[in-house]
Parts: C-alpha cells; sequence; structure tokens
C-alpha cells in the first residue's frame, strides 16, 4: 500500500485513511493497515452528500441572489447537490437547486 499511495505522503498534508486497526505485538501498541489513502479534496468529493445553505427571510434583500449566485459561481459544474433551507417566521423549506447548480467541495 505504501508504494500505491506515496505521492500523497508529504509532511503536514492531511490524509484521510481507511484500514483496519489491530495489536501489533512488536511494539506492544496499536497499528494500522490502510486500505485507501486520499488527499482531503478527494475525501470531500467522495463522501459529500450536499452543501446546505440555511436562508433566513430577513437575509433576503436585492442583491441577496446576485451574491448567492457569485459566490456559487466558481464551483458549480461539480456533482455535489445544493440544498437551501428558507425560513420566516410563519413557514420553512427545503429546496434542492436545480443539477446546474451542483458544486464541487472546496
Amino acid at each position: 500500500a505504501l508504494d500505491r499511495y506515496a505521492e500523497l505522503l508529504e509532511k503536514d498534508r492531511i490524509l484521510v485513511v481507511s484500514g483496519q486497526v489491530s495489536f501489533d505485538d512488536f511494539n506492544g501498541g496499536l497499528k494500522m493497515s490502510a486500505r485507501e489513502v486520499m488527499d482531503l479534496g478527494s475525501a470531500r468529493e467522495k463522501y459529500a452528500r450536499g452543501l446546505s445553505v440555511s436562508i433566513d427571510a430577513n437575509q433576503i434583500n436585492d442583491q441577496f441572489f446576485e451574491q448567492f449566485s457569485r459566490i456559487l459561481e466558481p464551483h458549480k459544474a461539480g456533482t455535489v447537490p445544493v440544498n437551501v433551507y428558507y425560513q420566516r417566521a410563519d413557514a420553512r423549506a427545503r429546496l434542492t437547486l436545480g443539477t446546474e447548480w451542483r458544486v464541487t467541495p472546496s
């Protein structure tokens, strides 16, 4: 496994490792046998189920949707759905934006 993931191993790099932890009789501690190693970006892409955005009716003004679109634009064309949780005093709703609004997690 070390050869397979060698290019990911760098000092201070955050990695997500899945595998099996077991007792090491030689040193008396625990050891891990890695099954899969990925960088943080790859883990986000693999495990992210959705981007949730909560919006209160009081936050919406004339510029809101333009700003919201501008924030999402650089991340569009991804695979992660965007869910908007809208709330006002008398109601709340969850809206899932269309596929053209799917994002790439960063």
